[in-house]
């Protein structure tokens, strides 16, 4: 049987016009902060660039049960195009390889695709981990979609854009 943090789904592109859409270029959340480009692979298993970026291999952060986290997603375009989009922080508290449980989407901009991506857009993010959740190594994933509200983002989410 499987460990799992080998069990996730891996979104995937159906457009094939990733490039020219929106890219999450920083994620700052505690102590993790993590930049990437439209061009840059992510080092990890499944990367497609402009497209899913696995960075599981980066040091992690330490989220403590009941305690604030803050941050920050910075969302921009990889084109010349301004389209508004959704973005949503998904953490798999209770280990069981998946991200759609009750209180396993921690943060989203809501109920609009109002992040404007051009230019770059820094949108602050908080949440607190649950009494519930589990101690040890835990997958975040974090999804931007473009015309999506982030309460509508599905954590294996194949979006169009």
């Amino acid at each position: 049987m499987s460990s799992f943090v080998d069990c996730y789904c891996t979104p995937s592109n159906s457009s094939g016009f990733a490039s020219y859409d929106e890219e999450i270029f920083n994620v700052t959340i505690s102590t993790l902060n993590n930049s990437s480009t439209c061009t840059e692979l992510a080092p990890g298993a499944g990367s497609i660039t402009a497209i899913y970026g696995n960075y599981s291999g980066l040091p992690a952060t330490n989220l403590i049960q009941t305690v604030p986290v803050s941050g920050s997603l910075t969302i921009g375009t990889c084109g010349t195009f301004n389209y508004t989009s959704g973005a949503a922080i998904f953490i798999d508290y209770n280990h069981n390889g998946s991200f759609s449980d009750a209180g396993e989407r921690v943060w989203s901009n809501g109920s609009s695709s109002n992040i404007n991506c051009l230019p770059a857009s820094v949108v602050p993010v908080s949440f607190t981990a649950p009494l519930s959740s589990l101690s040890g190594l835990t997958r975040m994933r974090i999804i931007n979609s473009e015309y999506v509200s982030g309460d509508a983002i599905n954590p294996c989410v194949t979006p169009l854009w």
